[in-house]
């Protein structure tokens, strides 16, 4: 398993893809619109940002488990001391977060619930900002990849949340050709335009 806050934007897992799927179907977009952009509209995180801390949360059940006569902490033990993959996939995420997982104290419940709202924040802010600098700058870019779409959305949206057009019950369908019109999902004809260098006139001398 790989760090997983070293690049958010790997290649897609079939559930990552499932969510980015049911997003569009969501937001009434085609299924070539720029991830970026529907992820941004939403303000949605990927899935497996809750699955590394629910793997950390259950690793601090386990690791301060009051019985340690119980079989499920002897099976720990013994992943631990083989060295798992889950185990390391554990140790790599507190790692990428410059985290010793030897010189953690959480003893008590209400420092654990603290560790793992920090964790969990620190992956959402390394998200927001891989979120961010990945999206094209200004109207110049020539990023020939879907995120090259979306050359004009740094103009008006710098962060990622919800818009709040999109809680509006009224008028779907103004809603719907609102938001293809912001990521770039439009078949208006501005959208087929080639920008080229404009030709140099021909002098006859």
């Amino acid at each position: 398993m790989e760090n997983p806050q070293s690049n958010w934007f790997q290649l897609y897992d079939k559930k990552e893809r499932l969510h980015l799927q049911c997003c569009k179907w969501l937001l009434n977009v085609s299924w070539k619109c720029p991830n970026l952009g529907v992820l941004g509209e939403l303000g949605r995180h990927p899935l497996k940002l809750e699955i590394q801390v629910k793997m950390i949360k259950y690793w601090l059940h386990l690791h301060y488990c009051i019985d340690k006569e119980s079989i499920l902490y002897k099976v720990y033990t013994k992943a631990k001391l083989m060295k798992s993959k889950w185990y390391n996939a554990v140790v790599d995420i507190l790692k990428h977060l410059y985290i010793d997982i030897n010189q953690l104290d959480l003893q008590d419940n209400t420092s654990r619930k603290c560790f793992i709202n920090d964790i969990k924040n620190k992956m959402k802010t390394s998200f927001e900002n891989q979120w961010k600098e990945r999206l094209p700058k200004g109207q110049s870019n020539k990023n020939k990849n879907e995120e090259g779409k979306l050359r004009t959305y740094d103009s008006f949206k710098d962060t990622l949340k919800c818009e709040t057009y999109l809680s509006l019950n009224e008028h779907l369908q103004l809603k719907s050709y609102f938001t293809k019109l912001r990521l770039s999902n439009h078949i208006l004809n501005l959208s087929l335009i080639h920008i080229s260098e404009p030709t140099r006139p021909l002098y006859i001398s």
